[in-house]
């Protein structure tokens, strides 16, 4: 409600205040172009002169008649030809009340429709997926071997189940992200108290290698604690206003960071770093299996980091390095990540795909966020490790944790579920001029860059586990046993994110008379549904891939 203007008028029986509904039928009528034809509210007699306020009352009613009548709606009351000001103010008045009946039995009705179809979408990937996964935990033969479900993964389930909840927040980042790092952490916390007990019975040998596991879990507990810091560093540096010489604009305000993120240093010494690990590391470790790719892929790395060295190290558009535009640059970045693409195909290794993302998320990324992709990427490649070398681990587990952690890296970027966030500006990296496809893409690559990377490490999680059981099975029942055991994972990781939408939908209808509908809830339940509608074709994908290649 607004407080209605001073008036020297005295109207017995008007509220001190108004209702925003009657501002249209008012400022209609006083600045002359009539009352809007699905207007629900009534004139202001307030703002009203003496002289036309009959008038007003009149047409008002009218409105109202031929608004109820186009809706079906009968009142009580038939307004009469000639009426005076007290039976057209009794009329409105019922009009009012029975147009408000009928909104809310139609809210009903939208309500149950849109719960419904949640509930249809919700169980679409149950049933596509139940039978192959459900018959494998009635196989007695394999029982054992699927349904390993120990304490950390029913914590991850009804931790994940639980997360909508904090839907209903209005907040655009801070809660959500909140939520997915002191859950993530406090999974990751239970996993090491658990190592640490079990270090105890160990011998030696195994001691090495659970002290190992530990060392992993350690690591990226930290490093998810570092994405936090800079995330609460954003909302601090919001909050206090601070001046220009403290805090770099990036360009939206969600992006304010501070000046040592920002730095040319930093964001160089980044690449820097990702190039000379990256490139060692896969020199070292593919070394004996195909010198051809391995070769190629060191080149490309090389290649690649160099052009990111000379882009973000200098980050200035206009300077021209050994005649070599900053375009023409970045289009080099794309040729490389293109060629990992490739070679990750060709030799059905998805370590060259990882390393593709990472390199194009350098790219893509701002200066001030170069060394957060460096994090994330540094942090999903020691969880991924930790799985992969978990030998009795469930893959459901792994594939759930790195999706958690690809939710906490999209908050960790600066993103949210509001449209302001977006970042188009990188969108045009390496571009000339304007194209709808390739910016559109960009943009929205960009946009979900966290789990787009925790999407690559899953991949190579599974192709792993999936290679394991062909080196492994003599008969060939193994591999049948971990193709199971994947489609599984798929099968949770979408009933899950599908349940998301289910009670999004739940809080968009709870919260329609809100006054952040359209800015907080409504973009919400949009982001949530393209992003389950984009995990189930691509678990779909990479599992067919993944199983068919393997």
């Amino acid at each position: 409600r607004l407080k209605a203007a001073p008036s020297s008028k005295d109207f017995t029986g008007v509220s001190s205040t108004i209702m925003q509904i009657d501002l249209a039928p008012t400022l209609g009528l006083l600045l002359g172009v009539g009352i809007p034809s699905k207007s629900a509210g009534r004139v202001i007699p307030s703002v009203i002169p003496d002289f036309q306020y009959s008038d007003a009352l009149r047409i008002n009613a009218r409105q109202m008649q031929r608004f109820l009548d186009k809706r079906g709606i009968v009142v009580e009351t038939a307004l009469p030809e000639h009426a005076t000001i007290e039976e057209y103010e009794h009329f409105i008045d019922l009009a009012q009340k029975s147009l408000a009946q009928s909104v809310d039995t139609n809210d009903s009705k939208m309500e149950y429709v849109a719960l419904t179809g949640s509930l249809i979408l919700l169980a679409i990937p149950v049933l596509y997926f139940s039978k192959s996964s459900l018959d494998l935990c009635s196989d007695s033969g394999t029982k054992h071997q699927i349904c390993r479900f120990g304490i950390e993964f029913w914590f991850l389930l009804a931790g994940m189940i639980l997360h909508p909840i904090f839907l209903a927040s209005s907040s655009i980042i801070e809660n959500e992200h909140a939520y997915w790092f002191y859950f993530t952490s406090s999974w990751l916390f239970l996993c090491l108290v658990k190592k640490v007990a079990l270090s105890v019975h160990l011998n030696i040998v195994e001691k090495a290698s659970n002290n190992n596991q530990m060392a992993k879990l350690l690591g990226v507990m930290i490093l998810l604690r570092l994405e936090r810091c800079r995330l609460q560093v954003i909302n601090f540096a919001l909050l206090a206003g601070l001046p220009e010489p403290d805090v770099v604009s990036q360009g939206t305000a969600i992006l304010v960071v501070p000046d040592i993120f920002g730095s040319s240093i930093s964001a160089g010494t980044a690449c820097c770093l990702f190039t000379v690990f990256t490139a060692t590391g896969i020199f070292v470790t593919r070394k004996q299996s195909n010198r051809v790719v391995t070769s190629l892929s060191f080149f490309f790395i090389t290649l690649g980091g160099f052009m990111l060295l000379s882009l973000k190290g200098i980050n200035d558009p206009e300077v021209v390095m050994f005649d070599i535009s900053a375009i023409l640059r970045a289009r080099i970045v794309y040729v490389c990540v293109l060629a990992l693409i490739i070679l990750s195909v060709l030799s059905r290794d998805s370590i060259y795909f990882v390393v593709s993302m990472s390199m194009l998320f350098l790219l893509l990324k701002r200066s001030s966020l170069t060394f957060l992709v460096v994090i994330v990427s540094l942090k999903l490649f020691l969880m991924t490790e930790y799985f992969i070398s978990e030998t009795n681990l469930i893959p459901s587990l792994g594939v759930l944790v790195l999706w958690a952690l690809g939710q906490c890296a999209f908050f960790a970027f600066g993103n949210s579920h509001a449209i302001a966030t977006v970042d188009v500006s990188g969108a045009y990296t390496g571009l000339t001029e304007y194209n709808m496809t390739i910016c559109g893409f960009l943009c929205g690559i960009i946009t979900f860059s966290g789990p787009v990377l925790a999407t690559a490490h899953i991949v190579r999680f599974i192709e792993v586990k999936i290679w394991r059981a062909n080196s492994l099975a003599v008969t060939g029942k193994l591999r049948v046993v971990r193709i199971r055991e994947v489609n599984l994972a798929f099968w949770i990781l979408q009933s899950v994110t599908s349940f998301r939408i289910w009670a999004i939908s739940a809080i968009l209808v709870a919260m329609q008379s809100h006054l952040f509908i359209w800015t907080v809830f409504a973009p919400k339940w949009m982001y949530e549904t393209l992003f389950t509608v984009a995990v189930s074709a691509a678990s779909q994908l990479l599992f067919t891939v993944a199983a068919g290649n393997q």
